[in-house]
Parts: structure tokens; sequence; C-alpha cells
């Protein structure tokens, strides 16, 4: 029998809002709404607690317009929307970062030990909300008796104030650093929604298609210097949180490539001093900078940051006798994300497992040519594992999310049994994953996360 501990904390943090609203309709054709919202957080000093965040929308039913009368044969709408509005977050790494937090340390006094406080948390009374400035402009439309519908919607969202932890030198010592008001980021994009309902006969049928797209940027930060944490690079002008990795110039699989390797030596001495001297099956990074040596200097941004720019989905649905079948496909488009983890890896390591597309392809003497990943070696020696672009991978794919098929029984048989409604129902959820990426799951990306799961399952829904 061993003893154990009971440990906990308790944190306690209060907000408080109002917020009113305006709306206005003229002859069903001019619409008009006014937002206003006051948040108060506890997390902020007294004097920045307090965040005002307006918003104001309006649109314009075009298609009730007199002189579009004659289009009331093909067209049944036309709306155009504008909107700009202002949203808060409050979302800090602790609850009361504008105060410092003190904890109990030993201090060398008179050459014995002495017990004291020291600061464990820096203050930042500065604080106060990280704010959301978003304009959009949409369309909204409907043709042919309203067999075709969607909605076209453009934005620009600016997020200033934005609540994060900057790196800082060693020299303030162990104590955490606060988050900081420090950079702004834009994410310009747009949004297309259409739809398609129709019937042929005695069979109905819709189909629908919708993607969007946004590119985003880091407005403001730290001027020209960049903040690098791990493979991730922010820095003006860049997407948030690129990836800043070195790249390979090849795998050396012969004494030709020993050779060039011994050139790169020959011309400057020091050429590997940051990196170790590849050796057969291992791989040669590439000078980027072209100074001569291998440093992380060379290190190159690759992608567009951890979010997909492009995303996408489809779904087909009909319906005849009180059968009906739907479809749902999603997927994303070119997507870099940095995988080094779990089986991907090009070292063996005591009690974990490789997957076999490494084990299959990683060179050996036997098959130096044909090989796609380097040699595998213990992880004693890591040479091959120092974060580049082998471990890039596109995460796009193209997902079969649900599959539906069902059967309504007719009123008129249910309702002998005092039923109103009786639905018998099959689906599969996550039947196919089209992807070129390696790991467990696209859509979780570089994360290890459970893996989407196929699923069957079998379903009655009754109504009485």
């Amino acid at each position: 029998m061993t003893n154990g501990s009971i440990t906990g904390n308790y944190n306690e943090w209060a907000m408080r809002s109002y917020f009113g609203r305006v709306n206005i309709n003229w002859d069903n054709r001019y619409l008009l709404e006014a937002n206003l919202r006051a948040d108060g957080s506890s997390k902020f000093a007294p004097d920045n607690r307090w965040g005002y965040f307006p918003s104001v929308s309006a649109g314009w039913r075009i298609s009730e317009e007199t002189f579009m009368q004659n289009t009331s044969s093909w067209l049944n709408q036309l709306k155009l929307r504008v909107s700009y509005g202002s949203l808060g977050n409050n979302a800090t790494s602790s609850y009361y970062m504008y105060q410092s937090l003190f904890a109990t340390a030993n201090y060398i006094l008179n050459g014995t030990i002495a017990g004291g406080l020291a600061q464990a948390v820096l203050a930042n009374p500065n604080l106060t909300w990280e704010k959301t400035y978003m304009t959009n402009i949409g369309l909204d439309f409907a043709f042919l008796n309203n067999r075709l519908s969607g909605s076209v919607d453009v934005y620009n969202k600016d997020t200033k104030g934005i609540l994060i932890s900057l790196p800082v030198t060693l020299e303030h010592g162990t104590s955490v650093v606060p988050n900081q008001n420090a950079g702004e980021v834009n994410n310009k994009g747009f949004e297309l929604d259409l739809r398609w309902n129709d019937r042929i006969g005695r069979v109905s049928y819709n189909v629908g298609f919708n993607m969007g797209f946004v590119n985003n940027k880091v407005t403001k930060f730290q001027g020209d210097v960049s903040s690098i944490s791990g493979v991730y690079k922010i820095q003006e002008g860049k997407p948030i949180n690129q990836l800043y990795v070195v790249t390979v110039d090849r795998i050396v699989r012969d004494q030709s490539d020993l050779d060039y390797v011994q050139s790169l030596v020959d011309k400057k001495p020091n050429y590997f001093a940051t990196y170790q001297r590849p050796e057969l099956g291992d791989f040669l990074y590439r000078d980027a900078n072209g100074d001569g040596k291998l440093d992380t200097n060379d290190r190159v941004e690759i992608g567009y940051g951890t979010l997909p720019r492009l995303t996408y989905g489809a779904n087909l649905g009909l319906a005849w006798n009180g059968f009906d079948f739907s479809v749902l496909f999603q997927g994303v488009g070119n997507h870099q994300v940095y995988y080094n983890n779990q089986a991907f890896r090009f070292v063996t390591v005591m009690g974990q497992s490789l997957i076999k597309d490494i084990t299959d392809n990683a060179w050996t003497p036997e098959n130096p040519y044909n090989s796609k990943y380097p040699i595998l070696r213990n992880n004693a020696n890591s040479k091959n594992n120092i974060a580049s672009d082998a471990f890039v991978h596109n995460a796009a794919y193209f997902r079969c999310k649900n599959i539906q098929f069902g059967y309504t029984v007719p009123k008129k048989i249910t309702k002998k049994f005092f039923v109103e409604n009786l639905k018998i129902y099959t689906s599969i959820d996550n039947l196919f994953t089209i992807t070129k990426f390696p790991g467990l799951d696209p859509e979780v990306g570089a994360n290890v996360g459970y893996p989407s799961v196929r699923q069957y399952s079998v379903g009655l829904n009754i109504s009485f």
C-alpha cells in the first residue's frame, strides 16, 4: 500500500456585459441593424477592464425594386449585404496577469539557506482586450423558381492587440512572462455557397457545393525582427506561424555523392560545423543562403501557416417514394504541415514502431538508388531527424464524410399503430479518404490525435 496525495487548484474570474440592438425594415427592401455591446472582464486591470464593440449591417433587396419587375420570371431573389463589426477576446493564459505572483524560494544569506519569496509571474497592468474588426460584403441570389440559389461573401478581418506571450531574453530570470497586446493579423478571403434543388418525375434531388479561401498575414509584430518557436516563424509581412526549416538537397547514395560532400569540405573546412557531416544513406542539407556553410541561417519559409487556405465541400441528396439517400464530401486544398512524430521518423527507438513505407523504402546498400528515405539509424544518431522539409507534407485531402440511406414508412400504415412518423436508416461515416499525407489522419494533421474512424450505424426514428 502506498500513500497518495490530493492536489488541486481554484480560480475565479468574472465578466459583465451590456448590449443593445436596433432593427429597421423599410418596405421590405431596405434593412438596417445596429448593435452595441460592452464587456468588462476581471482578467484586466480596472483601468483597462471594459471593451466596447459596435457592429452595423445593411441589406438591400434589389429584386423587390420596381425596376426589377421584368426579371421576376427567372429571378426570385437578389440581395446585397454589407456589414462591419468588432468583437473582443479576453482569453489570457492566466486569470490575473495584471498582478504579480510570488512563490516561496530559498536564498543564501551569510552562508546559510534562508526561506523567502520570489516573483514567479511578472505583471502586465496594461493588458486589455484583443479586438477583431471585420468588414463583409455579400450577395444572396435565387434563380429559376428557387431551383438555383446561393451566396457569395468577400471579407476583410483585422485582429489587433493579439494576446500572446513574446519570447524574452534569458536575463529576465525564470519568472513566467505575461501576455501582451502585441501583434496584428489580417485575414482576407471569400466564401461561395451554391445549391440546386429540382425534381425529375417523382424523384426530387438537391446538389450543393461550398468553398472558402483565406489568406492571412502578420501586419504588425516586431518590425524586421522575427519570432521563431520550433519549426514555426512569425514575422511582419508573412503568414502567421509559417514553417521555417532547412531543406534537403539529396540523399547521399553512392561514392560520387561522397566525393561531392568532400568537395564542400575542401572549399570550407567548417562547412558541417553546425550539422553533422553526412555518410552513405544520410541527408545532405542545402546551403540555401549560399554562404558556403550549413547552419540555422539556411532555413527557408514554407507554406502559408498552420491553417489551410482552401476548404471545400459538396453534398448530394435524392428522395423517391419514401426512400432517401444523401452523401457528404469535404476536403482542403494544398496545406503544408510539419509531421515528425510517432511512426514517421528516420530513427529506431526501442519499444516503438515505424510505418511500413519507411522501412520498405529506406536507403540500404542493397537499395541505394530507388529509396525515398535516408538510412535508418538508432535514436543516438539524429543527423537525419533535423527539422527539415523532409517532414513537411501536403495534408490536402478529399473525404467522404457521410453516406446515409433511409426509408420512411407511409403514414397510412404507421397511423394504424398510433405512430406519427417511422423512419429506418443506415449510415456510414468516413467511408474513404484520398490523400498523400503519411500520418494517421490529414484532418488531424500534425497533431497526435485520435484519427477519424469509419463508423457504421443502423437507426430507427419514431415519433408519436
